[in-house]
């Protein structure tokens, strides 16, 4: 069956008022979205992510450390991390990646060396990488260009960069993945890079409960709402909204290794 695929969204974060889980996943099935991936930003919700990938059929977990978690992390957490990545529920190895936005580079020599350690994990795993970057595109591409070696793959996620960023991310293999940014009237330079991105090496997500897509601009997100994102991709590009959806799964399903 093919249906939309929120590839980002953080299910252990929403809010009492959307209910349970249970309710949030009626919700996105009756939206005819069919999978959704549930995204940890850091130790306090790996566990979490993975407990929801192992009740509902259509959620997965991915297992990382957002760049600006100020958690501290010893070897005994690296451990139980790569521990639960090894689970066939987790599809991806992320949030991860650089975040310049609080702080400058100088302070953040930290990031550094959780991202370059989250992307031999997903080498050792043969598992995608999920990527967060804010101010911080070329030195994350250059991380990921010398570090992955071109033996990775995986998603720039909530993509708001031009089409030369676009075009430098999918040169070295990775995925572009819109979110309901898109739909936002004076998101223009996503506008246009979503015209510019090839519909086989694109994605589409929520970063629930975060940037709800209009009409529910300015509320709580949920993974139902990808089906908005998907709607405005299809009308941005001229593409009937059933081929949209269509290549959107085969594009997951090849990524994530699917059936």
């Amino acid at each position: 069956m093919t249906g939309w695929m929120d590839t980002h969204c953080h299910l252990c974060l929403l809010k009492d008022e959307q209910g349970s889980n249970h309710d949030v996943m009626l919700r996105a099935r009756a939206a005819d979205v069919h999978r959704v991936l549930d995204v940890a930003t850091g130790k306090d919700n790996w566990q979490c992510v993975l407990n929801h990938a192992l009740a509902f059929d259509d959620v997965y977990a991915a297992i990382g450390i957002h760049p600006t978690s100020e958690t501290l992390y010893a070897d005994a957490d690296w451990q139980t991390m790569a521990t639960l990545a090894r689970h066939e529920r987790v599809l991806a190895i992320g949030e991860c990646g650089l975040d310049f936005y609080h702080e400058p580079e100088s302070a953040c020599g930290h990031q550094y060396e959780r991202f370059e350690r989250q992307i031999e994990l997903a080498k050792q795993l043969n598992k995608p990488l999920i990527i967060h970057t804010r101010n911080s595109s070329p030195q994350t591409l250059a991380v990921l260009r010398d570090v992955g070696q071109g033996k990775i793959t995986g998603i720039m996620h909530c993509f708001v960069e031009d089409k030369t960023v676009a075009q430098q991310a999918l040169d070295i293999g990775f995925y572009i993945s819109f979110s309901g940014i898109s739909t936002f009237k004076n998101a223009t330079v996503v506008h246009d890079t979503i015209g510019y991105v090839p519909l086989d090496r694109m994605l589409i997500e929520t970063d629930s409960p975060y940037l709800a897509p209009v009409p529910h601009r300015g509320k709580l997100n949920e993974p139902a709402y990808v089906a908005k994102v998907g709607e405005r991709v299809s009308a941005l590009k001229g593409i009937a909204p059933e081929v949209v959806r269509s290549q959107l799964e085969i594009n997951a399903k090849l990524l994530f290794a699917l059936t």
